[in-house]
């Protein structure tokens, strides 16, 4: 009786234990579809970001660079470099030609931070 009382507990624990196996089993595929969803919706929202950004950069690219500056001058810093990294020399150059120096030399300082930290992190993502 014993024995036959220990068959049916162990039989019974490894019903359990393939319940549990088959739940996580789904439980993972359900995470790994979320996942690929949640990259799915990075990517579209990068690509957005990316789109943006290069209209942005055209539109002060096209504009006087008398209004560029103005507009550049009442932008954060972090923002206003990031916009001048993006542009032609030619452009760049014009625009913080019309603005203030200490203003120019700010935005050029960030830019070049900005580069040196972007090929430190190429150079440690590699």
């Amino acid at each position: 009786m014993t024995a036959g009382a220990a068959e049916a507990r162990v039989a019974r624990q490894r019903r359990q234990l393939q319940d549990l196996e088959k739940e996580v089993v789904d439980k993972s595929a359900s995470l790994a579809k979320l996942s690929q969803e949640a990259r799915g919706w990075v990517e579209k929202r990068e690509k957005l970001w990316t789109s943006a950004r290069d209209s942005l950069v055209e539109t002060y690219a096209k504009m006087k660079p008398e209004a560029a500056a103005q507009q550049l001058a009442a932008m954060s810093e972090e923002t206003a470099s990031a916009i001048i990294m993006k542009l032609n020399a030619r452009a760049a150059s014009a625009i913080l030609n019309e603005m203030g120096s200490d203003r120019a030399a700010r935005l050029a300082d960030g830019a070049l931070k900005r580069m040196d930290a972007g090929s430190r992190l190429g150079k440690s993502g590699s």
